[in-house]
């Protein structure tokens, strides 16, 4: 399972190799969907692809069932959501042993692409870049949408970003309530130890 897949990448790569039965594209953004149902409609592979539109922040995700996901994986996107709901998630559908790989980065992404305060949006906790990250030509990207910024000025948006600060990842990394089960492991990648589903604190 693959949650913020951007523009199919991975998902293409997982789907042509041929030995997955299964693999779940998980977005919040139907937009981003569609852009990943284009990249793999003619991909030559025996790969079923199932597309769920959800945001791990309050959906759960019903149509998977209990203990059936080998790996999940996430790339720049788990600093997006509120880890500590995902991490249930994650725990209820791993199998045992199951493994979960994701690479983090924090606020200061933000600066980094150009999006500032004033493309933020306090109720909600989302901020909006308006530059598209290793885009070399922006005018072959089409936006997600478009805001209006503080100033009246309509602009369009590439991506929409919810990012916790790292120690609010390491609060609820630390929760004895989120990580109870022993039998099942995760895997953390970019910035994090090898760690245990379990108990300790």
């Amino acid at each position: 399972m693959e949650v913020g897949p951007g523009k199919g990448e991975f998902a293409e790569s997982g789907a042509r190799r041929g030995s997955l039965s299964r693999y779940y594209i998980v977005d919040m953004s139907e937009r981003m969907q569609d852009l990943v149902k284009a990249r793999l409609e003619n991909a030559d592979t025996s790969t079923e692809l199932v597309f769920i539109h959800a945001e791990l922040d309050r959906d759960p995700l019903s149509e998977i069932p209990d203990g059936t996901i080998d790996k999940i994986i996430m790339i720049n996107a788990f600093q997006d959501i509120n880890p500590k709901h995902a991490l249930w998630e994650f725990r209820r559908i791993l199998k045992p042993g199951g493994l979960f790989r994701a690479n983090v980065t924090d606020r200061s992404v933000r600066e980094e692409t150009a999006a500032d305060d004033d493309l933020f949006n306090k109720e909600s906790g989302y901020f909006y870049l308006t530059s598209n990250p290793g885009a070399e030509d922006q005018n072959e990207v089409k936006p997600l949408g478009r805001i209006t910024t503080k100033a009246g000025e309509d602009v369009p948006y590439y991506r929409m970003m919810r990012s916790y600060y790292r120690w609010e990842l390491k609060l609820s990394f630390a929760e004895p309530q989120c990580l109870k089960r022993s039998d099942r492991s995760l895997t953390y990648g970019s910035g994090y130890t090898n760690t245990p589903f379990s108990s300790r604190s």
